[in-house]
């Protein structure tokens, strides 16, 4: 619960001189506010939270403690936090940028009107910045920040002018560090059940058992930005397919994609779309994908083929009962001998082989020259990181990185670098490791061995 409203309010304008103070979203977590602020001439949004956010145990000076981490966050595709205050009477909120557009949610409903599911390319389009920040939150920051309440209605999809980021995930009003074990001491499950993953189902296989509330991990906050994008695909939450019972369970069911539906552009690759979502809310972490970016990446790789585009298969035992053949193209002398002639539709039968034998070729030529592997002197390096260097440059590699060839740095062979927009990766062949430690220098270098 929250205060009182007007008090709220008054305070905001009396401190900060925010006018055109409005209600715009109300939760379990809080109330979000939007106001003018007239110093800088802008808006901006106002999260304030629930009182049930800052018990005894966690107290005003570790909120304080975390915004000041949250106010940290730098990256295009999370909403900026400015600042954090506590009221006279208690009232814990924050200020962050106000963005104009709209939510996933209301997105996704609409969609749901019209009986209009997202492509994988749309899906993919709106959630890679998602992915992009869980990534930079999880793996960047120090200590990592978990969410702890992925869902579409914490994503937002901006006006075009609004934003240079197609999505942005915004409320961090429960979000916590790694370490913290708040959440045990709360009598409530913090965040969105719909979106929550199996582990974090009191005393499941896949959470600890000697805790009233199992921990919000990496793992379930990718697991819930999973059930997002499978619930545009498919226009049905994943927890609506089965009893409450079964979405209880740790070990939960997993529907057939195909039963459900796909946007009749992506209906031909079912079957990859499938095996993509079983493994990112596969119901054991450890059999997830490690990172936000790689479900993303493996999606993305999926789709864009309708359902007329496969053809029929025939039956088994058709393909077991034909007996195409060839006739065998006789000599000059076997002519004679055997009387076989070149009718009209032999030599068409054969021509059409030819014509279609080039073509496969001509096909197999082309994509080999539109996909060139890596040639010397960069092979050497993509042959020694298998699972971080793409196999073949401008492709993405480990966690969705882009790698091409680089410009090869002094007494360097070769460099390829493999990046996004939030992490760079360079690696440089000098040929020999004389050449490397003379070039390097050794103060801030790790040793990685093989396989690390």
């Amino acid at each position: 619960m929250v205060s009182n409203t007007h008090s709220f309010i008054s305070t905001l304008s009396e401190r900060h001189g925010f006018t055109e103070i409005s209600e715009i979203g109300r939760g379990g977590m809080g109330v979000v506010y939007r106001a003018f602020d007239e110093k800088l001439q802008r808006y901006v949004a106002v999260k304030q939270l629930s009182t049930e956010l800052l018990d005894e145990e966690t107290g005003l000076a570790r909120f304080r403690a975390e915004m000041v981490t949250l106010g940290r966050i730098s990256h295009s595709a999370v909403v900026k936090i400015h600042f954090a205050e506590v009221t006279e009477n208690g009232d814990a909120y924050f200020v962050m940028d106000y963005v104009q557009g709209e939510n996933l949610s209301t997105l996704i409903r609409r969609h749901r009107e019209w009986g209009n599911r997202f492509t994988v390319a749309e899906t993919v389009e709106l959630l890679r910045p998602i992915a992009a920040a869980l990534d930079f939150l999880h793996m960047r920051m120090d200590p990592p920040i978990i969410h702890r309440d992925i869902k579409p209605a914490n994503i937002l999809v901006p006006d075009s002018t609004a934003s240079e980021s197609r999505s942005l995930l915004t409320d961090f009003g429960i979000s916590l560090a790694a370490e913290d074990t708040r959440l045990t001491s709360l009598s409530m499950m913090i965040g969105t059940e719909r979106y929550f993953a199996p582990e974090l189902v009191p005393g499941g296989e896949n959470g600890p058992k000697d805790l009233a509330h199992s921990q919000p991990t990496v793992g379930s906050d990718n697991y819930a930005l999973s059930l997002i994008a499978f619930e545009m695909l498919t226009l049905q939450s994943l927890k609506d397919t089965m009893s409450p019972n079964q979405w209880a369970e740790s070990d939960r069911p997993f529907p057939k994609i195909a039963a459900l539906g796909l946007n009749q552009k992506d209906m031909g690759d079912v079957d990859r779309i499938e095996q993509v979502l079983r493994k990112s809310l596969h119901p054991a972490p450890a059999y997830r994908f490690m990172t936000a970016t790689a479900f993303i990446q493996a999606l993305a790789q999926t789709g864009n083929r309708a359902s007329w585009q496969r053809p029929p298969r025939p039956p088994q035992n058709a393909i077991a009962n034909q007996n195409t053949r060839i006739p065998d193209v006789p000599t000059p002398s076997q002519e004679s001998s055997s009387g076989f002639e070149f009718n009209k539709p032999t030599m068409i039968t054969l021509s059409a082989l030819a014509v279609g034998l080039l073509v496969i070729l001509g096909a197999i030529g082309t994509f080999a020259f539109l996909n060139p592997a890596w040639q010397e002197p960069e092979s050497a390096i993509a042959d020694a990181f298998p699972k971080i260097i793409s196999d073949k440059p401008d492709s993405p590699g480990w966690a969705g990185l882009e790698c091409s060839a680089g410009v090869a740095g002094e007494n360097e062979q070769a460099r390829i670098v493999c990046s996004d927009s939030d992490l760079s990766i360079t690696f440089a062949d000098f040929g020999s490791q004389e050449d490397r430690d003379n070039s390097l220098d050794g103060a801030e270098r790790k040793h990685w061995e093989v396989g690390t």
